[in-house]
């Protein structure tokens, strides 16, 4: 299609409109949303998720991990490490046997943690530019 069949927008008669849009220019078309979402009745109306919401239902499924009792024995074979045991981001002490995260079985999500320290260090050098 070219410009010259290109209709004017009905609104405002500037720009060209669309007919996915009514026929009528973006902006025009965003303040007629926005007219039409505000007349709309209060159960008609999309609504956003609640952030806190999903924040509390993960809390919900997340099974509260029992604290350990003493700090100076491993928690799985329970051999004396003294208070220079190895301490793991999952909040357990662990002896020189149990201390990688596999050999534990460790609830701490290091994939998410290292996706967000990568994502901060990739904005920190894009906002340098």
């Amino acid at each position: 299609m070219q410009s010259s069949q290109l209709p004017l927008c009905v609104s405002c008669n500037k720009f060209y409109g669309n007919p996915a849009t009514q026929n009528m220019c973006s902006t025009c078309y965003k303040v007629f949303l926005q007219k039409n979402l505000d007349s709309l009745p209060q159960e008609a109306k999309p609504v956003a998720p609640n952030p806190t919401a999903k924040e509390e239902e993960k809390k919900a499924t997340v099974p509260q991990q029992p604290v350990q009792q003493d700090v100076t024995k491993c928690y799985l074979c329970h051999a004396r490490v003294g208070y220079l045991g190895f301490k793991c981001k999952c909040g357990y002490t662990f002896c020189s046997k149990h201390r990688d995260f596999y050999d534990h079985k460790c609830t701490y999500d290091f994939k998410s943690e290292g996706k967000k320290k990568l994502i901060n260090a990739c904005l920190l050098y894009t906002t340098d530019a």
